[in-house]
């Protein structure tokens, strides 16, 4: 699976340009992040794949998938599916996450109830029997991140897009949430684009990464390249900002 998305413009009615001339690839097996400081343009680039931008704003792009045009409609729960970053705002807070399922398979017109169980297995909730009684309020934001995993497996997309999906967890929940991420890109082959602005998560799961700064991407390059020898110097200037920052940590 191909998904590419090219020359990617959005501006305001009032003419200024947010995002210019943007081009991305996922592919199966593979994990992309899209990485930059905030206001860069990453969430604006996830909306416009999506097609799901605010009526504010004016883009145009193409898709293809496989080589085939297609429209961000049709990319949408069948052949893709996003992980949001903020969990705890996603789900109906008055219905069960069993409630959150079915209505997820009536979406995307899959009967097959087996596929509940495995996409929770594979999201690292291995108590889902009990899981599926619980209400959001009930569950932490780990839970809640996993399920959040677990219903975008269940559409069974091919294509997944995480926005931030670790910003509001602690660390050790992070790498756990990044180690599933991991393991199931691995076990079902799927495409993963990662927007994030820590390098951090950077180095743990992508393969390559495209910088981001001011709507444009300045730099799309393997991850280890990137560590090894940024060459933008935006790029320079992110990395050496979260470089300092780790040795900060480190220190105290």
């Amino acid at each position: 699976m191909r998904l590419e998305l090219n020359n990617l413009n959005v501006r305001t009615h009032a003419g200024e340009a947010l995002v210019k001339n943007l081009s991305l690839t996922i592919e199966s097996g593979s994990v992309l992040a899209l990485v930059g400081a905030s206001g860069s343009g990453k969430s604006l680039t996830c909306s416009a794949l999506f097609d799901v931008l605010p009526r504010n704003l004016i883009y145009s792009c193409e898709r293809t998938l496989n080589g085939e045009n297609i429209t961000g409609r049709a990319l949408r729960g069948k052949h893709m599916a996003c992980i949001m970053q903020n969990p705890s705002s996603a789900f109906n807070p008055v219905q069960t996450m069993a409630q959150h399922c079915h209505e997820t398979l009536i979406a995307v017109g899959i009967k097959d109830q087996a596929v509940i169980t495995q996409a929770m297995l594979d999201a690292g909730l291995d108590d889902w029997q009990t899981v599926l009684a619980l209400y959001p309020f009930q569950m932490s934001g780990g839970m809640l991140q996993r399920m959040m995993l677990a219903l975008a497996l269940m559409s069974q997309a091919p294509i997944l897009i995480a926005d931030e999906p670790t910003t509001d967890l602690d660390l050790v929940v992070q790498r756990h949430i990044l180690n599933r991420l991991k393991k199931v890109i691995e076990k079902r082959q799927l495409a993963l684009m990662i927007i994030t602005h820590d390098f951090a998560v950077v180095a743990q799961l992508a393969d390559r990464v495209a910088i981001m700064h001011r709507g444009e991407i300045v730099e799309n390059t393997r991850v280890t390249q990137l560590f090894e020898q940024p060459q933008h110097p935006i790029s320079q200037q992110l990395l050496t900002a979260h470089l300092a920052l780790y040795a900060e940590e480190t220190h105290d």
